[in-house]
């Protein structure tokens, strides 16, 4: 006799989004410093500026060095586990670059 299993579909569980407070300071005349808080289950951030991957850091902390004036940039940050789950993540915050 051959059993033929039926599938079973067991969603994944996906954990828990905890949120990240940001910071945004100028720097200079035409650098922002780009701080968040640490979530203990994030192995990386991904700092995404403008809607578009800015880079990806180990740290809490970025200095985007790409930003000119007359221009409003905003920032957000996902903290990603060893897997690539999105674990933590800021709201959005934005700055203006004024001369």
């Amino acid at each position: 006799i051959v059993g033929v299993g039926v599938g079973v579909v067991v969603p994944v569980q996906q954990p828990d989004v905890a949120p990240l407070s940001l910071t945004l300071t100028r720097l200079g005349p035409e650098a922002v410093e780009v701080d968040w808080s640490d979530d203990p289950r994030a192995a990386s951030f991904l700092v995404i500026r403008d809607g578009f991957d800015l880079a990806t850091v180990t740290s809490t902390s970025l200095v985007d060095n790409s930003v000119i004036f007359d221009e409003t940039y905003c920032y957000q940050v996902e903290g990603h586990d060893a897997s690539g789950r999105l674990v933590a993540a800021s709201s959005n915050g934005c700055i203006t670059i004024f001369p």
